[in-house]
C-alpha cells in the first residue's frame, strides 16, 4: 500500500489478489466504495490494483478495506513502502504464476488422459475413469473458480467466476447423471463426460496468455519503479560509510554516489565535482555538471570518473521520480468516459448472461421436449462459458495503461485516461511565449562594437565585471554572453572597480579612471553623447555601453525560439489546428515571435484574468482549447481549457494544474501526445467493438440459433476455446501502440 496526500483526501494504492475478470474488479469496486470515508474507489483490472480517495478525517485502516475484500473471495497486498509493496506484488504475482501452470497443466493432462483412454477403449472402456479425471480436475485447477463463486454468491455478487463455476459443476453434475441413469444414456447427444475438463483447460490457458500480455502493458510503470536504487551509502558522523536501504534514509542524511552508480534520493551536492545523467528526468542527452550547491534527482546515474557527497532532502514518493510514477500510476488507474460505459454494461452482464442461460435451457425444453434435455443443458452451458465480460472489462485500461506507459517514455506525462481521450479532439491550441514557445532567458542574438580603443578587450572585461554583479535578467545574459577564457587574466589589470549606481528602468552608471560609463536603454546612454546612437538591426532588447561622448557597444538581446518549436508549430497547423498566441509581454515582442512561428492570433500585454477570458470566449464559439503554459500566471486559463499542457520545467502550481506535463522543452512532444491519443482511441474503439460484437454474436449461436442448419449444438470446450480467444485478442490489439 502507498499512501499520499494532495490538499484534503488521502489516496492509496493496494494490489488485489484472486480477480480473474473485469467483473471481479467491479465487485471490489462497489464493495470498498460502500465503505464509511471512502470518496471514490477504482479498481484498475489489468494492473490488479486498487485506487481509494478518502476523506482526510477517515478513520478506516488497511486491515477494514481487506476483511471486505476478503468476504467477498478476495485479498489484498499491504505494504508500508512502494519498494516493500513492488517486492510484496512481485512475489504474489509470481505464486499466482506458478499456481496457474500447475492448475493449467492438470486441466490439460486430465483432459488429455481423458481423449486418450476415450479413443483407445472406445466403448468397451469404463465411463466411470474419465468421470473420475474430470472430476479431480474440477477439484484442482476448479477450485480458485468454486470458492470465489460461492464466497460472491453468499454476498449476491457475481463475475466470470460465477459463470465458471455454474458451466463446470453442471456439466459435471450433467456426466454424472448421463452415465448413472442408464434410461437415459441414449436419447440424443453423445456422453460428455470431459466437458468440464475442457472447459477449465481452455479458460485456464485464455488467463495464462491474458495474464502474459497484460504484464507487456504495465511495462511502463515496473521500468520506472526499477529506476529507484533500493540501497545507499550513508556517511556516518565518525566518516565510515555504511550501506543501508534507502526506507532508512532520513532529510538531512549525507550520501555518498560513487562513480557509475544512481542517486538514491532527491537532495544538494555538498562535495565533489562530476556529470550526472539525468536523461529519464530531463530528456537532455548531454550529461548535466554538478558541483557544490547543485541539486540531484533520485534515479539519475552518476558519471563514471568521480564521487559525489550529497545531502538527503527528499525520499520515495516525495522524490521527482517518486512523482513521475504516482502520476503514471494515477493515470492508468483513471477511467476514461468509454470504461464507464463498459462498467455499467459489466454490472448487469453476469446477471443477465445466467437468465439468458436459464431461459436457452427452458426454451430447448419447451420445443423439443424432455427427450433432448441434454442438448438443451449443453446450450445452456455453452451460453455460460462463451459470454465474456473480460473482453470488454479489458477493452479500455489495457489501451490506457499502454498508451500511459508509451507517452511516459517519451517524457510526457499524462495525469488522467480522459486527458488521453480528449486530446485527440482539440482544435485550438493556445500557448504562452516566454518559457513556452522560447526558451524562457534571453539570449544575446546581435553584438556591435563601436569603438576604436585598442584596449578593447579590457573594456568587455570592463562591462562583463559591472554586469555580473547585476541580477536584473538582461545583465545577466549579457554577462555569461562576455565571458570567456581570457577573463580570469583580464580582470585583475582593470583594478579596483567602483560600485555602479542603479537607476531602475534605465540602466546602471559608475566612474572608471575619472570617466563616466553608462549601461542601458538607448534614451539613458544618449544623455552623455550629442552623436545620435547606431541603430541595431535586429529587434529585441536594446543594451547600449557607453563613456563621454563615445558610443562603445551594442547588444540586442531577445527570447529564442527552439528550432523544435518551431517545427512543432507547423506541425499542428498542417492537421489543421487553430494556434493562438497570449502573453504578458509588451505587444510588440510578441508580434515578433509570433511572425516568426507565422501565428496570426496574437495578443501581448494581458493579465491572468485576460488570458482565462479570452479562453472562455473561444469555448462560447464551441472550440475545443488546450492552454500550453509553464508559469503560475498561465494556472487560471489552464484550469478552464479543455487541457491543460504544461512545461517541465515551469512552476510546480502550473504542473499540479495541468492535465499532461512535458519533461522536456519541446513542443514536438504536443504533436507527440496527438499521435498516442489520436491511436489510443482507435484501439479503444477496435477493442470495444470487438468485444460488444463477440458477445452480440457468440451467445445466441451458443443458445443454439444454428441448430436448425448445423443440426449440431455448440460444445462447451469449443465455447470456452472461444471465450479465451476473445480476452487474448483485446490484449494483444492493445499492445500494438508499443510499436507506434
Amino acid at each position: 500500500m502507498n499512501t499520499h496526500t494532495k490538499s484534503h483526501p488521502i489516496y492509496k494504492h493496494y494490489p488485489v489478489l484472486g480477480m480473474h475478470c473485469a467483473g471481479c474488479a467491479h465487485n471490489v469496486e462497489q464493495t470498498v466504495a460502500k465503505l464509511p470515508g471512502v470518496c471514490e474507489s477504482k479498481v484498475d483490472f489489468a494492473a490488479a490494483m486498487l485506487h481509494l480517495q478518502l476523506e482526510k478525517e477517515s478513520v478506516l485502516t488497511d486491515n477494514d478495506i481487506r476483511k471486505a475484500i476478503r468476504a467477498i473471495g478476495f485479498d489484498l497486498i499491504i505494504a508500508d513502502e512502494d519498494e516493500e509493496l513492488m517486492r510484496k506484488q512481485e512475489a504474489a504475482q509470481k505464486r499466482e504464476r506458478i499456481c496457474l501452470g500447475i492448475d493449467l497443466s492438470i486441466a490439460w493432462v486430465g483432459l488429455l488422459c481423458s481423449m486418450l483412454y476415450m479413443w483407445i477403449k472406445g466403448h468397451e472402456g469404463t465411463p466411470g475413469l474419465v468421470l473420475a479425471i474430470s472430476l479431480l480436475v474440477y477439484l484442482i485447477s476448479g477450485r480458485r473458480y468454486i470458492f470465489s463463486a460461492i464466497k460472491q454468491l453468499r454476498h449476491a455478487v457475481f463475475s466470470m467466476d460465477t459463470l465458471i463455476f455454474f458451466s463446470t459443476t453442471a456439466s459435471i453434475i450433467y456426466a454424472m447423471v448421463r452415465l448413472w441413469l442408464p434410461g437415459l444414456q441414449h436419447t440424443d447427444a453423445a456422453i460428455h463426460l470431459d466437458g468440464s475438463t475442457m472447459i477449465l483447460a481452455f479458460v485456464l490457458t485464455g488467463k495464462w496468455l491474458e495474464t502474459r500480455a497484460t504484464g507487456k502493458s504495465r511495462s511502463a510503470i515496473r521500468a520506472l519503479m526499477n529506476l529507484r536504487p533500493r540501497t545507499a551509502r550513508r556517511v556516518q558522523d565518525n566518516g565510515e560509510e555504511q550501506e543501508v536501504a534507502v526506507s532508512q534514509i532520513r532529510r538531512g542524511d549525507l550520501l555518498r554516489v560513487l562513480p557509475g552508480s544512481e542517486v538514491p534520493v532527491d537532495g544538494e551536492v555538498v562535495e565533489g565535482i562530476s556529470s550526472v545523467d539525468e536523461q529519464m528526468i530531463t530528456g537532455e542527452a548531454v550529461p548535466a555538471e554538478k558541483l557544490a550547491g547543485s541539486r540531484v534527482y533520485a534515479g539519475t546515474v552518476n558519471g563514471p570518473t568521480a564521487d559525489l557527497l550529497i545531502r538527503a532532502e527528499l525520499m520515495g514518493s516525495d522524490t521527482i521520480l517518486g512523482g513521475i510514477i504516482r502520476t503514471v500510476r494515477e493515470a492508468e488507474a483513471s477511467k476514461a468516459p468509454s470504461m464507464r460505459l463498459a462498467d455499467k454494461v459489466i454490472a448487469v452482464f453476469v446477471p443477465v448472461v445466467l437468465a439468458i442461460a436459464v431461459v436457452t435451457f427452458l426454451a430447448w425444453i419447451f420445443v423439443g421436449g424432455t427427450q433432448i434435455w441434454s442438448s438443451a443443458l449443453l446450450s445452456a452451458i455453452a451460453v455460460l462459458v462463451i459470454a465474456c465480460p473480460c473482453a470488454l472489462g479489458l477493452a479500455t485500461p489495457t489501451a490506457v495503461a499502454v498508451a500511459v506507459g508509451k507517452a511516459a517514455e517519451e517524457q510526457i506525462l499524462l495525469r488522467s485516461a480522459e486527458a488521453l481521450e480528449e486530446l485527440d479532439k482539440i482544435d485550438t491550441f493556445v500557448f504562452d511565449k516566454t518559457g513556452t514557445l522560447t526558451i524562457g532567458r534571453p539570449t544575446v542574438r546581435q553584438e556591435s562594437w563601436f569603438s576604436e580603443d585598442p584596449e578593447s578587450d579590457k573594456l568587455r572585461a570592463l562591462l562583463y565585471a559591472i554586469e555580473q554583479r547585476s541580477s536584473h535578467p538582461l545583465a545577466s545574459a549579457l554577462a555569461q554572453h562576455l565571458r570567456n577564457n581570457r577573463m580570469g587574466q583580464l580582470l585583475p589589470e582593470l583594478g579596483t572597480l567602483p560600485a555602479p549606481i542603479q537607476e531602475p528602468g534605465r540602466g546602471v552608471s559608475f566612474v572608471y579612471r575619472d570617466k563616466l560609463y553608462r549601461i542601458g536603454s538607448v534614451d539613458y546612454c544618449s544623455e552623455l553623447i550629442e552623436q545620435p546612437a547606431p541603430e541595431m538591426a535586429m529587434q529585441g532588447s536594446q543594451i547600449y555601453f557607453a563613456r563621454e561622448n563615445e558610443w562603445l557597444a551594442a547588444f540586442v538581446l531577445s527570447d529564442l525560439i527552439p528550432q523544435s518549436n518551431i517545427e512543432a508549430i507547423a506541425k499542428l497547423q498542417e492537421l489543421g489546428k487553430q494556434v493562438v498566441l497570449l502573453s504578458g509581454d509588451r505587444q510588440t515582442e510578441a508580434e515578433r515571435v509570433a511572425q516568426l512561428l507565422s501565428i496570426s492570433e496574437v495578443k501581448g500585454e494581458l493579465l491572468p484574468e485576460d488570458k482565462l477570458s479570452y479562453i472562455a470566449q473561444l469555448q462560447e464559439k464551441g472550440r475545443k482549447v488546450a492552454m500550453v503554459g509553464d508559469g503560475i500566471n498561465d494556472t487560471e486559463a489552464m484550469s478552464r481549457a479543455n487541457i491543460g499542457i504544461a512545461m517541465g520545467g515551469g512552476s510546480d502550481i502550473a504542473k499540479e494544474v495541468a492535465q499532461i506535463t512535458l519533461m522536456r522543452q519541446d513542443l514536438n512532444l504536443v504533436v507527440r501526445a496527438m499521435e498516442i491519443s489520436g491511436q489510443s482511441k482507435r484501439i479503444i474503439r477496435q477493442n470495444l467493438f470487438w468485444a460488444m460484437i463477440y458477445n452480440v454474436i457468440s451467445i445466441p449461436i451458443a443458445a443454439g440459433l444454428l441448430y436448425p442448419v448445423l443440426h449440431t449444438v455448440l460444445k462447451p470446450g469449443v465455447a470456452a476455446a472461444a471465450m479465451a480467444c476473445s480476452s487474448v485478442i483485446v490484449v494483444m490489439n492493445s499492445l500494438r501502440l508499443r510499436r507506434l
